[in-house]
């Protein structure tokens, strides 16, 4: 839909499409995709809700969660409408524009969870999606005491969907992680789940081996543990003989979904151990094509750029040669998959893109190939041209993808659609990648990252606007500038001038690459202000944009968690930075997630602190409590203004009652004690310093 439409036209057309979804497929793949379609579904659905109207309110919401549950009652696909509840609730915010969303979504998986409680699922496949849906919202809100109920209920499942559920649970971590440190207690407890989802995926693989292997239970121990207690599980990996990896042919298709579950599931574990997704892989490796290994290689992979290109040539040709190889018919659509994935990573090379092409025509057209197999071929057409929502989150066409190309991969989708001798399985597939195709955005029509020509790593990545347009023109400036060792003031000046276009959220990496590049030679910390500022503004403006800015909320965690030592220096010479930072506190509370405030406002206490004992500067401090006082005061009007209107509070509350706890703690535990404690000795040595000015000393007297 388009972000104009309707959301009560967009809930009608789901309706009616939904009623045509039949999950008959045995193939894992086909299983994945529709969970994914309905994740595209429901993101719709909240886009619709976002744009149609400028006054935003959640009884929008509040009906979309109602006509969801009524699908329950009115059609014959109960299964489907609580997937769809699920992806919903996935699909909002816990806030928007200060309006509280989570009660809803809370009430929301509740319901899921009652019916699944009380065994009212028709299908575990539908049962295990909707809970993987629910623990995905969990895992983004860091309500892990939840993800742990959800993943008991999950393993559970004894099917695909059971391993797949507890797949994008991880996938969730994968992405928070990255704003997260290892060293923190949620990123900790974050991290051991991630390692149990590991083993517990591992432990189905182990079960699919012809016989039990002490090297890979070994293995599964050390996911189980988190770490790999200094051996070489690579190498142990590689001595596992492959006569035990051989899968027998009625537990192929549960090894493919395995091995899919794995795919979307291990790039998480590089926040864990890389020494055990580097085993995990190795692992995966040494299995036969066939049985879903591909899907694993081509994603884990992506994690490990910095392979020698001959080992990536050599890795792609292997997978060339397996498709090529396949006389039989032997079902080595993950092979196809595989190539297709390291052919990106290699230098682009026409001549190689036409073999990838020639390699998908040869199984999409062999009568030799099961129709399952051609049908996952004609799918790796949209895989060839773009990403697509399966092992990955976002929709785009590559930008070196070229139109002809494209038209006549589309002409060849239609007429594959419209060929009555075609069978039903390849027709259903053409459809879903023209579908694809359609959900796709061009590159060129937006805001993408490219590789940057400059080596600098901190250059690398930025973003591309359309041609002949003036953000182009000002990326193209801050390119140039990045890479000039001399033009720190000029680069601070052109990102300020981008700091209120609303930027897509990739943008986000690159201010993370500057925080994480402490260089004392450049002087970084003008650049670094001028990305804190730019931060800042890309969150504020979220109700003007209706963007989603997630990624720049990671980031603004990310930033928050900084060790206080760390934090300062950072942004050691740029305090008006810092005050506003800490002066936007009250614009971050409605947007972090509540699982994870009370942690964050600790530690934004704590640089503040570390500023008044090391600086004699109450600069951050005071600009931490205002912003906390402003909130509070927001909320006392909001609570005033719902009593008299007699309007529900929940929805319509700017925080959340366990926001509300963690800034009452945050006041009464650590702020007045603090404040007494150190308040009578920086009044007593402060003024009689003789180092500092008259100034400094009257903002100590006044605050």
């Amino acid at each position: 839909s388009s972000p104009a439409t309707p959301p009560d036209d967009v809930m009608e057309l789901l309706a009616e499409v939904s009623c045509d979804v039949k999950n008959d497929s045995s193939d894992p793949l086909f299983k994945a995709l529709s969970a994914g379609a309905w994740v595209e579904a429901m993101n719709s659905v909240w886009s619709s809700i976002v744009n149609f109207s400028d006054d935003f309110s959640s009884d929008a919401v509040t009906r979309v969660v109602q006509e969801l549950c009524e699908w329950r009652h009115s059609m014959d696909q109960h299964d489907n409408a609580l997937v769809a509840l699920g992806a919903f609730v996935f699909a909002i915010p816990d806030r928007y524009q200060g309006t509280d969303l989570s009660n809803i979504a809370d009430e929301t998986c509740n319901t899921i969870l009652e019916v699944y409680d009380s065994h009212k699922f028709a299908e575990p496949d539908a049962a295990a999606f909707a809970l993987g849906f629910v623990g995905k919202r969990y895992a983004r809100s860091m309500n892990l005491d939840l993800v742990r109920g959800i993943m008991g209920r999950l393993e559970g499942i004894h099917s695909f969907s059971g391993c797949y559920g507890l797949a994008m649970i991880a996938q969730v971590f994968s992405s928070s992680l990255d704003s997260m440190s290892k060293t923190d207690h949620s990123g900790k407890a974050a991290c051991a789940i991630v390692g149990t989802i590991s083993s517990i995926l591992m432990s189905k693989f182990h079960s699919c081996m012809r016989k039990p292997n002490p090297r890979v239970l070994n293995l599964i121990a050390c996911l189980k543990t988190g770490s790999g207690d200094d051996l070489d599980l690579t190498k142990s990996m590689l001595e596992v003989p492959q006569t035990d990896l051989i899968v027998e042919d009625n537990l192929r298709v549960q090894m493919k979904g395995i091995l899919i579950s794995l795919a979307v599931a291990l790039p998480a574990l590089r926040h864990l151990d890389n020494d055990l997704l580097a085993a995990a892989c190795s692992l995966a490796a040494k299995c036969p094509w066939g049985v879903g290994k591909g899907y694993v290689l081509g994603s884990a992979y992506k994690l490990q750029l910095n392979l020698p290109l001959e080992e990536m040539r050599d890795l792609y040709s292997e997978c060339v040669d397996a498709v090529a190889g396949a006389e039989s018919g032997a079902p080595y659509d993950d092979a196809l998959f595989a190539a297709i994935a390291f052919e990106k990573f290699l230098p682009q090379d026409e001549k190689r893109s036409d073999e990838i092409m020639s390699s998908i025509r040869r199984v999409v057209d062999g009568n030799e190939f099961s129709p399952d197999v051609r049908a996952a071929a004609t799918l790796a057409i949209c895989t060839h041209f773009g990403s697509i929502p399966l092992l990955s989150g976002n929709s785009y066409l590559y930008a070196n993808t070229k139109k002809s190309s494209l038209e006549t991969a589309v002409t060849s989708l239609t007429n594959m659609l419209s060929d009555p001798n075609e069978s039903r399985r390849c027709t259903d597939m053409a459809a879903v990648a023209l579908g694809m195709f359609c959900r796709m955005k061009f590159p060129r029509k937006g805001v993408v990252f490219r590789p940057s020509k400059v080596t600098d790593p901190q250059t690398s990545d930025i973003p591309l606007a359309r041609d002949s347009t003036l953000l182009r023109k000002l990326l193209d400036l801050i390119e140039e500038g990045l890479a000039n060792s001399e033009s720190d003031q000029r680069v601070s000046l052109l990102i300020s001038c981008i700091s209120r276009v609303p930027l897509p959220g990739d943008f986000s990496f690159l201010a993370k690459k500057s925080f994480n590049q402490v260089n004392t030679e450049r002087g970084t910390g003008t650049i670094n202000a001028a990305f804190l500022r730019l931060l800042i503004a890309q969150i504020e403006i979220e109700r003007h944009s209706g963007s989603n800015r997630s990624e720049f909320i990671s980031l603004s965690i990310y930033v928050a968690k900084r060790p206080p030592a760390e934090f300062w220096s950072l942004f050691e010479s740029t305090g008006g930075a810092v005050n506003q930072f800490m002066a936007a506190t009250s614009t971050f509370l409605l947007r972090w997630p509540s699982g994870i405030i009370d942690e964050l406002l600790m530690n934004l206490w704590s640089i503040s602190c570390f500023e008044i004992s090391n600086r004699r500067s109450f600069q951050s401090a005071k600009s931490l409590l205002l912003s906390i006082a402003a909130t509070l005061q927001c909320y006392n009007i909001e609570d005033q203004s719902t009593a008299k209107s007699g309007r529900c509070k929940k929805s319509s509350g700017l925080l959340s009652p366990v926001a509300l706890k963690s800034i009452r703690r945050l006041l009464i535990v650590e702020v007045f004690p603090s404040l007494v404690h150190v308040m009578p000795k920086l009044s007593s040595t402060g003024n009689n310093d003789p180092t500092r000015t008259n100034d400094e000393k009257e903002e100590m007297q006044g605050n």
